[in-house]
């Protein structure tokens, strides 16, 4: 009940938001003397899949279940400015297994402005997931029903500095909450984020960038927060029309901040005094890198990614993250496209090992998508996921099958 009462009044807001921008909207296009256009775009999708190992652990459950997704966008538009929200609804049914029956809701509000050396946004939204336990780290076919909410607001910058020179400045601000947790495996956090890049174009083909972001994670249910700093230069290379490369690399500070309570009174095996809260400090550094390449050919589209970011866990030290991957795109006809795509992803814990052990990653993935028409497709996919857990003795996999229906309503002109 705390969790509806505190969606309800956060989607209030966010209605409440969404029309004093429209109204705003409306202001500044009379500004400048243009009529505004409204346009809105419905969709809705049918999905069934199924998969044989739900929770991707050594204890499979099997599963089958039916997704109905339905959403609408729309946005108020002038020459220089653009208001949009954004409305999506996710409802999932498991056929034998009521207790996995999820919602999810999504409602995002976005504005911006431009001019000819400036572009600045704002943008607001909310949404409401239903995961498992499960999904967050507990094993087992014995599922916990939760509740996770974000909301999150940000702002971006964009400053035409010269011919050559652009600078980006962004910040964002989120914060989750969970009701239903059994476990410690989750705790209410926020997070502030903020960058300041500072592009340049060398030529046509070439564009060089430097970056320096700043990152705040508070868990105060766990007494835990951090800042990673990170500093990032890299390059944007067009070999061609039909061949890009962008590559980036830098490094990475971590300030973080835990405290604990040790145990002075045991009984029967549980403590049943603690002490006063102690509280330590860590700093670690570390290297980060991207490299992409995209080609693509009359009837073929190849991407590749490799990268290593490092993030920091709730309870101090550093999760470093290790990933590559590949994907494919063919048209076989003007309405029939095949998808193939491969990743391996490599992760673990530096200085501290509490908090998640290492785990090793492989899967790929098979699409088929047939448009029947400008607005009806029908796509159908297969994935496979294989899983080596070092807190694990036995390695877990995982099939998937997929078989989606869409509708993407044309275009409504509402106004004028």
């Amino acid at each position: 009940m705390k969790l509806a009462d505190a969606w309800l009044g956060k989607y209030r807001l966010i209605n409440y938001c969404n029309l004093c921008v429209f109204l705003i909207s409306f202001w500044v296009s009379e500004a400048f003397c243009e009529t505004p256009q409204i346009i809105a775009r419905p969709f809705a999708s049918l999905t069934q899949r199924f998969s044989d190992n739900f929770n991707l652990s050594v204890d499979k459950l099997s599963v089958n279940s039916t997704i109905f997704s339905t959403g609408l966008s729309s946005d108020i538009s002038t020459s220089q400015w653009q208001t949009g929200i954004t409305g999506r609804y996710t409802g999932e049914q498991f056929y034998g297994h009521s207790e996995l029956d999820r919602n999810e809701g999504l409602v995002n509000l976005n504005s911006k402005i431009t001019d000819e050396y400036t572009e600045f946004s704002i943008n607001g939204g909310i949404s409401f997931e239903q995961p498992s336990s499960s999904e967050l780290g507990s094993g087992g076919v014995q599922f916990n029903r939760i509740d996770q909410m974000v909301w999150d607001a940000g702002t971006t910058l964009r400053l035409l500095l010269s011919n050559q020179f652009v600078l980006d400045l962004n910040y964002n601000y989120s914060e989750t909450t969970f009701d239903g947790l059994v476990d410690t495996s989750r705790s209410d956090f926020s997070n502030h984020a903020a960058s300041a890049t500072l592009g340049f174009s060398q030529s046509a083909s070439l564009q060089w960038f430097n970056q320096l972001a700043f990152f705040h994670t508070d868990i105060p249910g766990n007494n835990f927060k951090s800042d990673q700093v990170s500093w990032t230069i890299g390059f944007s290379k067009a070999y061609s029309n039909t061949l890009n490369f962008t590559l980036s690399a830098g490094g990475v500070m971590l300030l973080s901040e835990s405290g604990s309570s040790p145990c002075q009174v045991f009984f029967n095996g549980v403590c049943v005094l603690f002490g006063p809260l102690q509280t330590s400090k860590d700093e670690q550094f570390g290297f980060i890198y991207s490299a992409f390449i995209e080609k693509q050919f009359e009837h073929t589209e190849i991407s590749a990614n490799l990268s290593r970011n490092l993030s920091p866990t709730f309870n101090g030290g550093q999760t470093e993250l290790n990933q590559f991957e590949l994907n494919v795109t063919h048209n076989l006809t003007d309405t029939l496209q095949l998808s193939l795509s491969g990743r391996a992803i490599n992760s673990k814990t530096l200085e501290n090992t509490f908090s998640q052990a290492g785990r090793q990653r492989y899967g790929s993935s098979t699409s088929l998508r047939w448009k029947f028409s400008k607005n009806l497709s029908l796509s159908s996919s297969y994935g496979y996921t294989y899983e080596d857990r070092d807190s694990s003795a036995k390695p877990a996999e995982r099939n998937q099958i997929f078989f989606a229906l869409k509708y993407d309503f044309s275009p409504q002109l509402i106004y004028p």
